[in-house]
């Protein structure tokens, strides 16, 4: 019996899902008891893009720390091509447009990579970072406040002004920048309940918070030995996600954003 062989676009999910769990664990760890959010396709999806500009010393690097080895730029490139396309609702959006319907934006995805003045980007590289990225690279002077104000307002222009500063300064020694700006907007399909009467204690003993439940025999609900799991639906009609909460750090949540296009 032969076995299926695995596609770029697989290969490519599956070693985007690994960095996420082992950058997520990492993270996890030096946090400790301290709440954290992180979000691992803000760090893949700048770094897979770089790949296309990094020389032939440095490319095997940042393939082996994507989990992307032996996968050519071209489909790296592709794929998140096509993943973005379908992430960010562009072809609902099309859709939607040509048959005079309402179209809720729910996702916003932008990169940029700044490089120093005298730094030479390789010739195409800001043509494939805008075609497969939705990015942008510019050289910059990062002594000046032109660098801050870069990142700054594209991250704001995305986030409809939720979010007006993520960079303060830089080192004015800097080589180069990356940044990934995402903004989400929906709303659950299946609503919580607020529930005030009952208190909500985190790991540490505070009382601080809002209990929120959701009732019924119909969610899609996972357990093991190891954790207890379930999805989430939005009124977009997109299951982006999975709460996850482990057996053994019963204060540990995490949040996977799945690769919904495959």
């Amino acid at each position: 019996m032969k076995t299926r062989k695995s596609t770029p676009e697989e290969r490519i999910a599956a070693g985007a899902n690994e960095f996420a769990f082992r950058l997520s664990a990492a993270l996890a760890d030096k946090a400790g008891d301290e709440n954290m959010v992180c979000s691992p396709f803000s760090v893949w999806l700048p770094l897979a893009a770089l790949i296309n500009a990094a020389g032939e010393k440095e490319r095997p690097k940042l393939l082996s720390a994507l989990n992307a080895v032996g996968i050519s730029e071209v489909d790296i490139n592709e794929t998140v091509k096509g993943m973005l396309y379908d992430l960010t609702g562009q072809r609902e959006k099309e859709y939607n447009e040509k048959a005079g319907l309402p179209y809720h934006e729910t996702l916003r995805i932008a990169n940029i990579i700044l490089a120093r003045n005298d730094v030479t980007l390789k010739t195409g590289f800001g043509e494939i970072l805008s075609d497969s990225f939705n990015g942008h690279a510019r050289s910059i002077d990062f002594s000046s406040s032109e660098a801050i104000d870069a990142i700054n307002n594209i991250v704001s222009e995305i986030t409809e002004g939720h979010i007006s500063e993520i960079v303060q300064g830089f080192d004015p020694t800097t080589v180069a920048a990356l940044a990934c700006a995402m903004y989400f907007s929906d709303r659950w399909g299946w609503e919580f309940e607020v529930d005030r009467k009952n208190l909500f204690f985190s790991p540490d003993g505070e009382t601080e918070a809002v209990f929120i439940k959701r009732s019924g025999d119909e969610q899609t609900y996972f357990e093991d030995e190891k954790v207890q799991a379930i999805s989430l639906d939005f009124l977009s009609g997109r299951q982006w996600g999975r709460f996850s909460l482990s057996w053994e750090t019963m204060g540990t949540v995490l949040f996977v954003l799945q690769w919904q296009y495959l």
